[in-house]
């Protein structure tokens, strides 16, 4: 009996300890907080998230169709488009460089990228 109390409070102090560094990490994590959105592979807009104070919407228009986006402080997303899937459009705002918004149909791309955080170019990632 005594030992399977001690295991359940040795357990118990384990996980508490482990949601606690989650928390302290998330805390003081900086997000990537610059979204690119680029367009056949080039870019045409890049937005401060961070900067933003009022929510605001644009189009962007390309030979393949029409996306519109939302930009809201710290996060981003397509909210419309014209094509035929709107896989874009179910995928909802981003707020980090997890993962990007992408409309293939479109050929259309939305990454969040962190200024802080280099890029290696032979690696192929963040360091």
């Amino acid at each position: 009996m005594k030992k399977q109390l001690f295991s359940i409070i040795a357990i118990s102090i384990i996980v508490i300890i482990l949601i606690c560094i989650v928390l302290i990490n998330n805390k003081f994590t900086k997000h990537g907080n610059i979204a690119v959105i680029y367009s056949d592979d080039k870019i045409t807009h890049e937005i401060d998230l961070s900067a933003i104070s009022e929510p605001y919407e644009f189009d962007i228009t390309t030979r393949y169709g029409s996306n519109r986006i939302r930009v809201e402080p710290n996060r981003i997303a397509i909210i419309s488009a014209d094509c035929p899937d709107n896989v874009c459009v179910n995928m909802g705002y981003i707020s980090s460089g997890n993962s990007p918004l992408i409309c293939l149909p479109h050929h259309l791309c939305i990454e969040i990228i962190d200024p802080s955080t280099e890029y290696d170019a032979v690696g192929g990632s963040m360091q």
